[in-house]
């Protein structure tokens, strides 16, 4: 018999609140599987932005490209801009390395 399914810890707000987010002061058990659902879906969404940048700028190239990213207590998953204002229940800060000089 299989054991329960794979569990993590979150701190924050639950994005999926129809009234709105709610603050939990107490962790929520996230399921494994439904980050790495979310997180493969928005590094999908991160790539397709990446790419639409090759050939903006002509004769400069990037290495790299650093992005945040928040989880939220439901497990949703999403991209931190710059001066985004919120609080994220949790991030990550991912580095994303060509292995060809990219054209921006």
């Amino acid at each position: 018999m299989a054991g329960p399914a794979p569990t993590i810890l979150v701190f924050g707000e639950q994005d999926g609140s129809d009234s709105g987010p709610v603050c939990s002061t107490q962790p929520t058990k996230v399921d494994v599987a439904t980050i790495k659902t979310n997180l493969k879906s928005a590094m999908e969404n991160v790539k397709c932005m990446v790419n639409a940048m090759q050939g903006a700028v002509e004769g400069l190239s990037v290495t790299y490209v650093d992005i945040g990213i928040a989880i939220s207590a439901d497990g949703s998953v999403g991209i931190l801009g710059p001066g985004s204002g919120s609080i994220p229940a949790a991030t990550l800060t991912v580095r994303l390395q060509s292995h060809k000089s990219l054209p921006f």
